[in-house]
């Protein structure tokens, strides 16, 4: 048995999610813009989406990207957990 997020020999990339308890899941959260109470620029977390994904080729991102933001017209910031 192998300690919970190490590396396993001979296996690169997400290959590890085809474990029946695994699944790969993509998030986008949405940032609201506001001024709080004291008249400074705040953000706040809008809707967020987490579907479960097959695959994280950059097809299905785009896709899922299309789908979540793109039909709005909105901008895209990517940030790394």
């Amino acid at each position: 048995m192998r300690p919970s997020g190490g590396k396993i020999k001979g296996k690169r990339g997400r290959g590890v999610i085809s474990d029946s308890k695994k699944s790969l899941v993509l998030g986008a959260v949405e940032v609201i813009s506001y001024i709080d109470k004291h008249g400074a620029n705040a953000e706040k977390a809008g809707r967020i989406r987490l579907p479960k994904a097959e695959r994280a080729d950059e097809e299905s991102l785009k896709n899922f990207l299309n789908q979540t933001v793109g039909a709005l017209g909105v901008g895209i910031e990517v940030r790394r957990a």
